[in-house]
Parts: C-alpha cells; sequence; structure tokens
C-alpha cells in the first residue's frame, strides 16, 4: 500500500463514511513505472504473437481515499478493437508481463466458447 503524497480537501461527501472511494484519475505520479510497465507488456505481447494493432495499451493513477488516508493505485488498461477494457496492476504487469499478455489474450482477443 502506498500512501499518497497528495494532499487535498475531503470531500463532505465522504468525510466520516468510513466508506474507501476512488477519485478521478490523477496525472502520473511514477513516470518510470509507466514506462517501464507499458513496455514490458508490449514486448511480452508481441513475443506472445500479438499484434500491436489487437490491443491499446494505457496507463493510469486513481487515488483512493479512506478516513485516515488514501493511497495511489497504479493501472496498465488494455482496450480491445470492440472498447472492452482490463485494468493490471502496473507493478505486477511489470514483474509479470507474460502473466498480463496471456490474461488480455484470454480474455480480450479470444472469442468465449460456452459448452
Amino acid at each position: 500500500m502506498e500512501l499518497s503524497p497528495i494532499p487535498g480537501p475531503i470531500p463532505d461527501s465522504v468525510e466520516g463514511s468510513g466508506a474507501p472511494r476512488t477519485d478521478t484519475p490523477i496525472a502520473t505520479t511514477e513516470p518510470e513505472l509507466q514506462e517501464k510497465a507499458l513496455s514490458a507488456v508490449r514486448n511480452a505481447l508481441e513475443a506472445a504473437g500479438i499484434g500491436a494493432g489487437q490491443v491499446e495499451l494505457s496507463y493510469r493513477e486513481e487515488l483512493v481515499w479512506y478516513p485516515g488516508g488514501s493511497w495511489i493505485n497504479h493501472y496498465v488498461t488494455a482496450t480491445a478493437s470492440d472498447g472492452r477494457t482490463m485494468d493490471f496492476s502496473a507493478k505486477l504487469a511489470e514483474r509479470s508481463p507474460q502473466v498480463t499478455a496471456t490474461e488480455i489474450d484470454s480474455y480480450l482477443l479470444r472469442e468465449a466458447v460456452i459448452s
């Protein structure tokens, strides 16, 4: 868990509610993670024979707030040509890009077969 270095006012609707809340995406706080994660996943997709035109990758961060603190979630988002998306932890995708590529292939690029 990472604590957010981004201070800010706590909205009245959240303060005292006790529920975690995810804010809108924020500016990138870890540009080297962004580059490393996206590059690792692109390389793994290429090695798996998945062309760049089959899936679009992007990076985003979201600030999650809860009473007493906050943290930033780092995501690699894969978007298929039909608009379906999947989010992956950028840190895990960087560590195991082959797993991320396999998940993208299995869930976004192959037709679901129900038997």
